[in-house]
């Protein structure tokens, strides 16, 4: 029976000890929950599956920025009717979820997102479905979407955390493995006897190192010493002596510093002896030469300084943070640019998403103004209510030439509405909407980056043209160029229907203007986007997607204080960027004669991707 034995005492436990046990345990849980992670994201990848990170908050709150959506493939598409799928969009060159709600006549789908009152314009062609959504993994591919965004804080947060785990779990290290060590490093030998006897137990000199029997010792001098024994017994018990093996040069202290000890109760009619390093506890020696079964190791310490050899804590915080890199690069590498649009509701194997419509994505962009244009246009300078919570409404001017609450852009919006002009063209008294309060003008020099959007509509064949949106030194009459009046960073319309973003470089007294290569007087809705980015310049967008850039970062030096306008503008010089008929020559305000809706400005350049989302939210 064995027994452990209390072989010495080095005082108290070091005050260290708890914190590094600690410290391993909290840096063990980080790195199993990730790997856990990744082992849920990873191995449906065998079976064909594939993982798409979202890139936005599109259907926030149930499906968040950073989760992971596995989309398995599927053969039937009759089986995609009534299910949340992973498609192609060719219309907006990305990837898009949605659900799958009916089958057309000639094969294709119609999709539609949850939280959409109407199914997307655009039917589904088979060959673009990419998948059906069926598992959900919550945050993984959030270091993807900081590292597109180009956000490094909280990335460099996450490897911090992963060099701290790993660097607390080689602190940490188990006991365990360092016996195993230890134990593995003192076998062998060669010879009749691992004891320098004759191949029994009670031959030789009682010693593990002497000639006697023709034994030779292989091990370490952990556990091979000389002839003479140099060990004092200790109780285990009344009555039942125990040895331990001594280090050389301790000094006859009967300290032993770090040895490698082993305790044995022999069986009865054998003398009790020390055990050789690395006898198993269950009887029996594994090795070259088998020992009777009667010996059995019952307890053991580290071994000395460099008697043993042991993994370097590098090496395993290296092989950990290796470890979780790889499957990291392996979960997001195939989809590292792929936007996961939506998701949507259904009974089994599936989530489900809030309501996010247009109004509430472009208030969480942060508008500097969002005129919506659905207000009752009745009396004197009829206020446009600013929907952006900052308090800069704009006003009607010439109210007789609007007409109010006309079906708007946004099919999803309730209510759905939009202000109609009849785009008087005039000096001092156009179809317009101005800034409505003097403090809201933006002082001198103006903005450097900005954003622009609007949505507008013109009567099929529309050939007059006129300013959608822009920037001017007067705040309701006309800024005329002769007088030192200023009009820059603007989106117009020109007389064949081209979408124009112009700005003028003060520094070479010139004007850089971008255009869309087709019309939009084609009687339907568009959305008109432009940016000025202080790196990239100039972007160009009509329907969520990019159609022109420059890349000029300069627009006009404001001198005085300047409003943004919408439905007019000067647009006197700018003759040379126009197309079309009725180009501008006159100084006056040029109005544009359609519908108008969803009017928002930024102080800042958004992203490409936000742009679309904006347009997907239609």
């Amino acid at each position: 029976m064995a027994q452990d034995v209390a072989i010495r005492g080095d005082g108290p436990i070091a005050a260290g000890s708890t914190a590094r046990l600690v410290g391993g345990f909290l840096g063990r849980a980080w790195l199993w929950f990730l790997g856990g992670c990744l082992v849920i994201t990873v191995a449906p990848l065998i079976f064909g599956w594939r993982p798409y990170v979202v890139q936005t908050g599109s259907m926030e709150p149930r499906i968040h920025v950073g989760d992971v959506v596995l989309a398995a493939p599927v053969h039937d598409v009759n089986k995609l009717v009534g299910r949340v799928t992973v498609f192609y969009d060719p219309g907006r060159h990305e990837i898009v979820t949605h659900r799958v709600i009916g089958k057309n006549p000639d094969g294709t789908l119609v999709t539609k997102g949850d939280a959409n009152p109407t199914p997307d314009s655009a039917p589904l062609a088979p060959g673009n479905v990419r998948g059906m959504g069926r598992l959900l993994v919550r945050w993984l591919g959030l270091p993807v979407v900081w590292a597109n965004h180009r956000d490094w804080l909280p990335l460099g947060g996450v490897a911090a955390s992963l060099a701290l785990a790993g660097f607390l779990v080689a602190r940490d290290r188990d006991e365990d493995d360092v016996h195993a060590d230890d134990a593995g490093a003192g076998e062998g030998g060669t010879g009749d006897g691992m004891d320098g006897g004759d191949g029994t137990d009670d031959g030789g000199d009682g010693t593990d190192g002497g000639p006697a029997g023709g034994g030779q010792s292989g091990g370490s001098d952990r556990s091979r010493q000389s002839a003479a024994p140099d060990y004092a017994p200790v109780t285990t018990a009344p009555g039942v002596p125990a040895e331990y093996t001594q280090v050389p040069g301790d000094g006859g202290t009967g300290v032993v510093d770090m040895a490698v000890l082993a305790v044995e109760i022999p069986w009865p009619g054998h003398p009790l002896r020390r055990t050789d390093i690395g006898r198993p506890t269950g009887g029996r020696y594994v090795g070259r030469h088998r020992r009777p079964a009667h010996r059995r190791v019952v307890r053991s310490v580290a071994a000395p300084a460099g008697a043993a050899r042991r993994v370097s804590p590098v090496r395993r915080f290296a092989a950990r943070v290796a470890a979780v890199a790889v499957g990291l690069v392996a979960l997001v590498a195939p989809t590292s640019q792929a936007a996961f649009s939506a998701a949507t509701q259904v009974t089994t194997n599936t989530w489900t998403a809030g309501v996010y419509n247009y109004t509430s994505e472009v208030n969480a962009l942060g508008p500097w103004l969002y005129w919506k244009l659905d207000d009752p246009i009745t009396g004197r300078n009829p206020p446009a209510a600013d929907s952006s919570g900052n308090g800069r409404p704009g006003v009607y001017s010439r109210p007789n030439s609007w007409t109010a609450q006309i079906t708007g852009a946004l099919p999803d919006q309730t209510p759905n509405l939009a202000a109609l002009s009849a785009g008087v063209t005039s000096t001092n008294n156009p179809s317009c909407i101005f800034t409505a309060q003097n403090g809201d003008g933006l002082a001198a020099p103006g903005p450097a980056a900005y954003t622009l959007v609007v949505w507008f509509r013109t009567a099929p064949g529309y050939a007059n043209g006129g300013k959608l949106l822009g920037l001017e030194s007067s705040r309701t009459g006309l800024s005329n160029s002769n007088t030192g009046g200023r009009y820059d960073r603007m989106l117009y319309m020109d007389g064949a229907g081209h979408v124009w973003f112009g700005v003028w470089r003060t520094s070479i007294g010139q004007a850089v203007a971008i255009s869309s290569p087709s019309s939009y007087n084609d009687g339907n809705w568009h959305m008109a986007a432009a940016t000025m980015n202080a790196t990239s310049g100039m972007t160009l967008y009509v329907d969520g997607q990019p159609v022109a850039t420059n890349p000029n970062t300069e627009s006009e030096t404001e001198t005085t204080t300047s409003y943004w306008r919408a439905g007019c503008g000067n647009l006197a010089g700018w003759a040379v960027n126009w197309l079309g008929p009725n180009p501008p020559a006159a100084q006056t305000n040029y109005a544009f004669a359609g519908g108008l809706d969803e009017v928002a400005v930024w102080l800042r350049a958004l992203t490409a991707t936000d742009i679309a989302d904006l347009y997907f939210y239609r």
